[in-house]
């Protein structure tokens, strides 16, 4: 049976900003030189920081190769378009969306204006023969509610509160895009598609807070007190960034259901940098990875066996972890942190494109599978690693991007012809 191939990636570009001021320094976060590339800023290969990372972009880009690319760090549309314009994808039409409204804040550095970007966005790039259909998703799912009070086994009821300025929170910490792809005419003739109908998938691009702890960093105090404040307030900020990146995941969880709700036969993908690795609660939450253990004790075995099915029909799963199965190989990695090698950037997708024996034959029949996985990675560098200071390392990825690319090939079976 021949099949159509969609080649899908996620990319997290590294603060991509537009110039602000008169030397063109681009500035994220704070007005401060640290946290900036600028045009003066010139390296090896004589070009500007902002004009190197604008080439190896473009580079970037035309190596993957996709149909479709999820960004992450966007903090404005128009350096993307500017990378865009440079690689093979400017010389055809695309779909561009952006997940939500550029964030910034007028100031000065050294007497002169300029803009500081403080939120990076997503960004789905598409090519021009799919339709797009887009949602910014930068609230709570209707009836989502994390705080309502919950009566536990021990019958103690409790109330899980996550506020802002003393309000409670009802929007996403980082919005995420939700885009329906509608595929050329070719697409008829898609196993799984309804008759007369062309086929379809959702892809939801996200970029998860990630686990740097948001913690108090008093200054008061001797070094040996510094510390041992800091090493209590780093749990407490680590627990809240992940209650963050927990929370949002489950709202995206949260919407990924309706969509597989709604329309069964429509295949559903969630890319972009969830920075945590696969077995994370954060990812887990997201994709549904674990199906829900159904207890003796609160179901009856016929009502436990449907709900398997359906759950497993519920879940996304991972590429990564089927192509470790189809290679018997598990090498991937995305980042770099202290010398480790971790994977924070993920493609999941749901049961259509994973076989029935990976999912013990729980849930409705794949229409595909996953053809391959590539991991982009081999610019990514390390202080310990490389022997070098951080401040070299850093000033090394600014000019390209401090995760790897994570690229799939979904091989989506065709129907017979009459």
């Amino acid at each position: 049976m021949s099949s159509a191939r969609l080649t899908l990636g996620t990319f997290n570009v590294l603060n991509l900003v537009p110039g602000s001021t008169s030397e063109m320094r681009h500035f994220f976060y704070k007005a401060e030189t640290r946290q900036s590339y600028w045009a003066g800023d010139e390296g090896d290969s004589g070009l500007s920081a902002y004009a190197e990372k604008l080439q190896w972009l473009a580079r970037q880009i035309d190596l993957l190769d996709c149909d479709a690319i999820a960004f992450q760090e966007v903090f404005d549309e128009a350096p993307l378009r500017e990378a865009i314009a440079m690689s093979s994808w400017g010389q055809h039409p695309f779909t561009l969306v952006m997940g939500g409204e550029p964030s910034f804040q007028d100031t000065n550095f050294n007497g002169t204006p300029a803009r500081v970007y403080n939120k990076p966005r997503v960004a789905l790039l598409v090519r021009g023969d799919w339709q797009v259909e887009s949602e910014v998703l930068d609230s709570f799912p209707p009836e989502f509610d994390f705080h309502q009070p919950l009566v536990g086994r021990d019958g103690l009821e409790r109330t899980f509160v996550y506020a802002t300025d003393g309000e409670t929170v009802s929007r996403m910490y980082r919005p995420a895009l939700r885009c329906v792809l509608t595929l050329p005419e070719w697409s008829e003739r898609l196993q799984g598609v309804p008759e007369g109908e062309r086929g379809q998938v959702v892809v939801y691009a996200a970029h998860f807070k990630s686990k740097a702890p948001m913690a108090d960093r008093s200054d008061s105090g001797n070094s040996v007190e510094k510390a041992r404040r800091y090493a209590r307030e780093n749990v407490l900020g680590a627990a809240r960034s992940a209650m963050i990146r927990n929370v949002d995941a489950a709202a995206i969880r949260w919407r990924i259901i309706d969509d597989l709700e709604r329309a069964p036969h429509r295949p559903v993908i969630l890319m972009g940098d969830l920075n945590d690795e696969l077995e994370a609660i954060s990812s887990d939450i997201a994709g549904g990875l674990s199906v829900p253990y159904f207890s003796r004790d609160d179901y009856p075995d016929d009502d436990r066996e449907l709900m398997r099915h359906v759950s497993s029909d519920l879940a996304l799963y991972s590429t990564a972890l089927r192509h470790g199965h189809k290679t018997q190989r598990d090498v991937l990695y995305t980042f770099f942190w202290d010398g480790q090698h971790n994977t924070l950037d993920h493609i999941l997708v749901s049961r259509h494109f994973i076989p029935d024996w990976m999912r013990e034959d729980w849930g409705s029949p794949a229409v595909g599978d996953v053809g391959s996985l590539r991991v982009f990675n081999d610019h990514l560098m390390d202080d310990r690693l490389d022997e070098l200071e951080h401040w070299q390392v850093s000033k090394y990825h600014a000019r390209r991007s401090d995760h790897g690319q994570v690229v799939v090939r979904l091989d989506w079976n065709r129907q017979p012809k009459d």
